[in-house]
């Protein structure tokens, strides 16, 4: 697999994206993987979700996306639990955006020049309705910033599905509350665990989220 030895660790060995086996991707799942950068985390997804399980890996920077293909070829056992979605996600689907390419920390702006590359948005809600897939049970993001938005866009599916959630809350400080204030608006039934991944610089802070049992 093609990655940074930090992004192995972080998810292969501290499996970030898995609250103490409380909250996690189980066998059967069908998985919103929403920032895949360059597929660790759908190569991770595919392996918990299994045979019967799907991954959809929304990711929209071309580096990326080259590097995604890449890693599925050297792990074909996976291709038929992984689906590419090559958009941004966002609260709605009719949006141009731009984005700066640096890696894990790309992020989207607005378009301000008309001889940029922009990206045409989408919303969890339409993709799902689109593409007719018939449950949600994950959603997972890590979309630098994006996260909020992309939950207003997801509103349908989370009350509909009310998927267990893995969100990343460090880029924006307002996110340690206007997320999961959001999501218990959503969902009353949510109880809410927050994590934390690497101790310097601050990154990595996920809160996590299911139906209360």
């Amino acid at each position: 697999m093609l990655s940074a030895p930090m992004g192995v660790f972080i998810n292969f060995v501290l499996e970030q994206y898995n609250y103490s086996d409380i909250v996690h991707a189980k066998l059967g799942d069908v998985v919103i993987d929403g920032g895949a950068f360059l597929g660790e985390t759908a190569l991770y997804f595919a392996e918990r979700v299994g045979l019967h399980g799907k991954v959809y890996a929304f990711e929209f920077m071309p580096s990326n996306v080259e590097l995604i293909h890449q890693n599925l070829a050297m792990n074909p056992q996976y291709h038929t639990r992984i689906e590419i979605v090559e958009r941004p996600l966002w609260s709605d689907s009719t949006t141009q955006l731009t984005a700066d390419d640096r890696g894990p920390g790309s992020s989207l702006r607005s378009v301000n020049d008309a001889s940029e590359h922009t990206f045409m948005t989408i919303s969890i809600d339409d993709f799902v309705r689109n593409q007719s897939v018939p449950q949600v049970d994950f959603i997972k993001l890590d979309i630098e910033g994006a996260e909020l938005a992309t939950i207003e866009g997801a509103r349908t599916v989370i009350m509909t599905f009310k998927p267990q959630l893995a969100i990343c809350i460090y880029h924006k400080n307002s996110d340690f509350w206007q997320i999961p204030q959001l999501l218990h608006e959503m969902v009353p039934e949510y109880e809410f665990y927050v994590d934390h991944f690497v101790p310097f610089p601050n990154w990595e802070t996920v809160l996590f989220a299911r139906v209360r049992s």
